[in-house]
């Protein structure tokens, strides 16, 4: 690891400088980075069935198929997280990001010349599914690098962005299709997927950017510097940058002996032992399952409800221009105002189980219309703060915490598709299974209320 800042000296002697993440400067290029390569990973997910749905019918197996397919794909992308926790503790963001972008792209030209459900298999499931998986924690590392005060807002603008163009994509594929036919299609999404490789490689080190603050008091205290300790240069890791210097001993122990630690028990999982890491990404992982399962079983309720087609289109419709209305809105109230992101998820998580028991209790049009449309409303609160929660409260660990983040949601992902199925097997109750998602929410705030109240508890005696 390349030390982030050497020493400095000036005619009057050795100054210590404290290191603050950008905020800024190259960090905007690497929002952008991470806005295009959220946006490239929509392009083959977003329109699977549109663009594949065809090919796979003259195979036999059009629902099974897709089926299949995606979940190959998000079950490998989970468990990816885990080799990508690995790798960044030994190699940098843009390299493991860089192994990713080129299996990912790979991938996406092999599946031009796939002809059977196993080469599709093989080539989404494995190649790209892996490819993300390193893509994702790396491109979020190199964010949580360079944003510290603007976090959120960078966040919530870059997830704003990527909301606009997954609304156009389903209409940009159909263009494609039409006009390019199945092949073309295919050749098109492949050269959008080669777009990563040099999205990835913006992702420079963090090191040559840190802002530098002189450090010459603490405690209103001046700092005693001898010449013998200044002679050895600072070595602080990307993922360090909120640490505040207690002093210059300190500072010393934390970029070297404090680091080492870090790093050989991140390469022990030694998050996995405990228990409040445990439940937060349990959480995060039943908010994330809850959104992405309801949105692809809404349109079968509404089916079943007797919506007509045109009905449930503009349904949904105003269920996605209403999350992106709520990604505008935290957007702007995030420049002004410092949230807590684990506390916006808590209660968005409350307020959706209550929404999603409401979606359930009438078939009126003008009722299931206003209930997507709150919704919707929501849906920003629950995706925005989820590499946020991991960010506030492992700063310093962010990729592993990430990366074995991705590990436990493919665990919870593939309990609830289990259970999702059984039920849809045994009672064909597509009502039963939306509130077997509102359940998860509900499990999540249950458990994070009585962990918050039982670390509130704990710190009110130390205090006494």
């Amino acid at each position: 690891m390349e030390p982030q800042n050497k020493k400095t000296s000036t005619s009057t002697g050795h100054n210590l400088y404290e290191l603050q993440a950008p905020d800024g400067g190259w960090g905007y290029m690497v929002a952008g980075s991470c806005t295009i390569l959220m946006i490239i990973s929509l392009i083959p997910t977003a329109g699977f069935g549109l663009v594949f749905g065809e090919f796979l019918r003259e195979l036999g197996d059009e629902a099974g198929g897709i089926t299949w397919i995606t979940g190959s794909y998000n079950t490998i992308n989970s468990f990816t997280g885990l080799l990508a926790g690995i790798l960044l503790n030994k190699y940098s963001y843009r390299k493991v990001g860089l192994l990713g972008s080129i299996l990912f792209f790979m991938g996406a030209v092999a599946m031009i010349f796939a002809k059977n459900l196993v080469q599709m298999v093989l080539f989404f499931g494995l190649f790209q599914g892996v490819g993300f998986g390193l893509i994702l924690p790396s491109v979020m590392s190199a964010f949580n690098s360079y944003f510290d005060k603007k976090m959120s807002l960078m966040m919530n603008a870059t997830q704003t962005i990527t909301v606009i163009f997954n609304i156009a994509i389903p209409h940009l594929l159909t263009w494609c299709m039409e006009t390019l036919g199945y092949r073309g299609t295919l050749i098109f999404i492949a050269g959008c997927c080669g777009l990563c490789v040099p999205a990835v490689a913006v992702l420079q080190p963090v090191e040559s950017h840190m802002k530098k603050l002189p450090i010459t008091s603490i405690n209103n205290v001046e700092i005693p510097v001898e010449e013998p300790l200044m002679e050895q240069d600072l070595k602080v890791t990307p993922y360090q940058k909120r640490h505040s210097v207690v002093s210059v001993r300190d500072c010393i122990a934390s970029v070297s002996t404090i680091n080492d630690k870090d790093y050989s028990s991140s390469l022990d999982f030694h998050l996995l032992k405990s228990p409040k890491y445990l439940n937060i990404t349990f959480g995060l992982g039943l908010g994330f399952i809850g959104d992405i399962a309801f949105i692809t079983i809404v349109p079968m309720i509404l089916t079943n409800q007797g919506f007509t087609s045109q009905d449930i289109a503009f349904m949904l419709a105003v269920f996605f221009v209403c999350d992106l209305l709520s990604r505008i809105l935290l957007t702007i109230v995030s420049y002004f105002m410092t949230l807590r992101n684990r506390m916006v998820f808590l209660v968005t998580a409350a307020l959706i189980a209550i929404t999603r028991v409401a979606f359930s209790l009438k078939n009126d049009y003008m009722w299931e219309l206003g209930i997507l449309g709150v919704l919707g409303f929501l849906r920003c609160f629950i995706m925005t703060p989820i590499p946020l929660v991991l960010a506030e409260e492992y700063p310093t660990k962010f990729s592993t915490a990430f990366s074995l983040s991705m590990v436990v949601g493919g665990f919870v992902t593939l309990i609830m598709s289990i259970i999702m199925n059984l039920v849809m097997k045994y009672t064909g109750n597509d009502i039963l299974l939306c509130q077997i998602l509102t359940l998860g929410y509900t499990l999540c705030v249950v458990c994070w209320t009585i962990e918050l109240t039982c670390c509130k508890n704990k710190n009110n005696e130390r205090k006494k």
